[in-house]
């Protein structure tokens, strides 16, 4: 899985990594899933679509803390992710169990999306 989880003193954080733009925000729309541990229905109850802004840190901070929203209120997490140029369409499904942990937020801290050779590149931190 292209997500690396980055021991940090107070919160927690992984570095997610892709081939491409637009596999970058879906593996970091999964980095949600992959800190809770749980496992998603297929079956979507609710699909939302986001836009990507022109700046991309802006736009995966706003998706992801949707995403978190989404978690939290209404027990539902992202089961496909859709991303076609500048719109990522998420299909949200119910999972099962209870998450392994509580996320409250991503924060900005070390969100900086990067290209190192023909990977691009992330670290994301959460509040939990």
């Amino acid at each position: 899985m292209p997500i690396e989880q980055i021991n940090h003193t107070a919160d927690i954080a992984v570095r997610v990594f892709a081939p491409s733009m637009e596999d970058l925000i879906r593996e970091c729309i999964r980095s949600v899933q992959y800190l809770c541990r749980c496992e998603v229905e297929e079956n979507a109850v609710l699909t939302v679509t986001y836009e990507i802004k022109e700046n991309v840190e802006d736009s995966i901070f706003d998706m992801l803390n949707d995403v978190i929203y989404h978690l939290d209120v209404e027990n539902i997490l992202p089961s496909t992710i859709d991303v076609q140029g500048n719109s990522v369409k998420v299909f949200y499904g119910k999972f099962k169990g209870k998450p392994a942990l509580e996320l409250k937020a991503l924060t900005y801290h070390r969100l900086e999306v990067k290209k190192n050779n023909d990977v691009f590149e992330t670290f994301l931190v959460f509040d939990v």
